[in-house]
């Protein structure tokens, strides 16, 4: 029974100390996933990556005081213990509802978490999505660009066509006003007229239609030019994402590798100290290696 109470009052006395921290000079407090500084919610008026910062600080903070000086704080409760023997049953009572309630607190910020990594991962999809996006409207641009070269082509064709006949029937009607010179003078120079009108038809008709030509061949290279710049800006745009991805691989891998190396150097030290071959100097240098791999952690899982 003694013991089962002096370890009740150990975690109380963790549990406590880890709902408040002093972070950058400043006390915040974490209650129910929300940050408090002076009583105060300051959740909303922080960044999001401000958020990360004070949280990332506040769970180092917990498993410091987990790993650091138990033995004071079992002693620091054994003596409490025995000052106020008869208040055993009272001090049990209330410190299984202190470590229910920190419990339920702790699961909280875990799911707050969980949601906040699938919204990430979320937003990653999203990306995937836009560059298949631009992809897809890049194929349909130049098909566009090849059914607008097709039509033109078709048009010019036509219009070819046209002109021939326009010719021909010139031809038609000079023939026409040479018979017509042979039984009448008045009717010859008459029909002689409508030949030299139906000839200018003919040219204006010619130079329309070359004119036309023109125009649709310009306006086709201005619609395969405008395919090409489509082109390019979606290459680009995939380029971009490329990049972007193998920056963020980069950072998750360098994030990797430090917390490795954190945990071998940790895991090292632990093994040193448990078999009392540590000095103090060489204690306190460990401890600042470690600080540094921490740091060093902390400041890739920013870049990610």
């Amino acid at each position: 029974m003694k013991r089962y109470v002096v370890l009740l009052m150990v975690l109380v006395t963790i549990n406590t100390f880890a709902q408040k921290l002093m972070y950058k000079g400043e006390t915040y407090k974490i209650e129910n996933n929300q940050i408090f500084k002076s009583d105060v919610n300051i959740t909303e008026r922080l960044s999001f990556d401000q958020q990360k910062e004070i949280r990332a600080a506040f769970d180092r903070k917990v498993r410091q005081m987990k790993e650091i000086k138990p033995f004071e704080k079992v002693n620091k409760a054994t003596k409490i213990r025995n000052e106020n023997p008869t208040n055993e049953a009272s001090v049990v009572n209330n410190t299984h509802q202190a470590m229910k309630a920190k419990r339920e607190e702790q699961v909280k910020e875990v799911s707050a978490h969980i949601v906040a990594a699938e919204k990430e991962a979320e937003v990653a999809k999203e990306v995937e999505k836009e560059v298949e996006q631009v992809d897809k409207v890049a194929q349909k641009a130049e098909k566009e660009a090849q059914k607008a070269e097709e039509k033109l082509k078709k048009e010019a064709q036509k219009a070819g066509r046209e002109a021939e006949q326009a010719e021909k029937a010139a031809q038609k009607a000079e023939k026409e006003a040479q018979k017509a010179e042979e039984k009448l003078k008045k009717e010859a120079q008459k029909a002689e007229k409508e030949a030299e009108q139906a000839e200018k038809a003919a040219q204006k008709a010619e130079k329309e239609a070359q004119k036309a030509e023109e125009k649709e061949r310009k306006e086709a290279k201005k619609i395969q030019k405008k395919a090409e710049q489509e082109k390019k800006k979606s290459e680009k745009a995939a380029k971009k994402a490329e990049k972007e991805l193998k920056k963020k691989e980069k950072a998750q891998s360098k994030f990797d590798k430090a917390v490795s190396k954190q945990a071998e150097v940790t895991k090292k030290y632990e093994k040193l100290k448990r078999r009392g071959k540590l000095s103090p100097v060489d204690e306190d240098k460990w401890l600042q290696k470690i600080e540094k791999l921490k740091q060093a952690s902390v400041k890739a899982k920013r870049q990610m």
